[in-house]
């Protein structure tokens, strides 16, 4: 009996590690199973933050890159105040797609350094090359709209104009107030103008009164500035990239 019984504990002992190395397993493979599906989970989450982060990066350069900006700059010119009223006009074309979003008129009493603003208000207008208005403003007298690089600007509708045409920005002058700029080399500075936009020298035109019409008529080898425009570049989606 104590051999049978010796027995049948040694045959008991040596099948329950079996059993419990059997269960070990089961559970192991599990754990692997639920580690991996985790692990997958956890790349894929990754991956569509990563995503996200690069739109969102892209998104920022693009809205960086494509800050509006003056359709022309300059850095110093001379200054003339007319006894009489006049529509100056700046006549330019575009080699790529800019979209116009606001109308502008200079400001002579901020470039000398005095704060007091515009003396008058002043019409902008811009037409195509038919003299059709595609768009106006009316700036404020004073510091009502807000000054940019020497200029007043009054935000409008944004315009979409296409490469290869030709348009003309007109601003009505008011006798005897608000000087306006004559670009006579040397004493215009540092000119350039802005991606996409194309101007000569040459560019002015202008009309008498003080209505705003579409100028039409060639006025010296010049450049007479009372109007500008703030322009942005046309962006491409990301898929056309």
């Amino acid at each position: 009996m104590t051999n049978s019984l010796a027995a049948a504990s040694l045959k008991g002992w040596t099948s329950r590690p079996r059993r419990a190395s059997g269960v070990g397993s089961m559970k192991a493979g599990i754990t692997m199973r639920g580690l991996r599906q985790k692990w997958a989970r956890a790349r894929s989450q990754y991956a569509n933050r990563l995503a996200a982060l690069v739109l969102v990066a892209w998104s920022v350069s693009q809205a960086v890159s494509a800050a509006p900006m003056p359709a022309f700059s300059f850095s110093s010119a001379e200054l003339y105040n007319d006894p009489a009223s006049y529509v100056l006009g700046i006549r330019f074309t575009t080699d790529a797609s800019v979209t116009i979003t606001a109308l502008g008129y200079f400001d002579p009493q901020a470039y000398v350094g005095d704060p007091t603003g515009l003396l008058t208000s002043h019409d902008v207008g811009l037409f195509d090359n038919a003299g059709n208005l595609l768009t106006s403003a009316t700036l404020a007298a004073g510091t009502v709209d807000p000054l940019i690089g020497g200029y007043r600007y009054q935000y409008v509708t944004p315009v979409l104009l296409q490469a290869g045409q030709t348009f003309t920005m007109a601003g009505v002058t008011i006798a005897g107030l608000d000087s306006y700029v004559i670009g006579i080399p040397p004493t215009l500075q540092d000119f350039q103008t802005a991606p996409g936009i194309v101007m000569a020298q040459e560019a002015t035109f202008i009309s008498p009164g003080a209505t705003l019409v579409f100028p039409t008529t060639p006025y010296q080898a010049t450049f007479y500035s009372g109007p500008n425009l703030l322009i942005e570049a046309t962006v491409p989606e990301p898929a056309t990239l």
